[in-house]
């Protein structure tokens, strides 16, 4: 729209009327082209504000899962023994 614009406003000046027709036949022939272009979106915006939706809710679900298993409260004992030492004790007394 800007080109047909700035051609309508170079030749405005110009009374000949080849001249303004060529640049009318530009502009539609512009028009036309970008017209095309917009129409053929594969994708809709009702579609990709779906599968942005889904995309945020798999990622929410991957952040809680990671964070769960990051901040639970797992005690881990290494080399425990039956009957050994524990806690500085001595279970065998």
């Amino acid at each position: 729209m800007l080109f047909c614009e700035l051609l309508n406003f170079r030749w405005k000046f110009l009374v000949h009327k080849t001249a303004t027709f060529h640049t009318q036949k530009r502009c539609i022939q512009y028009e036309k082209r970008t017209n095309k272009i917009e129409t053929m979106e594969f994708i809709t915006d009702n579609l990709k504000e779906i599968i942005l939706a889904i995309i945020a809710i798999s990622a929410v679900g991957i952040v809680i899962k990671v964070r769960k298993n990051k901040k639970s409260n797992k005690v881990t004992q290494k080399k425990n023994k039956v009957g050994g030492d524990m806690a500085g004790r001595d279970i065998n007394k």
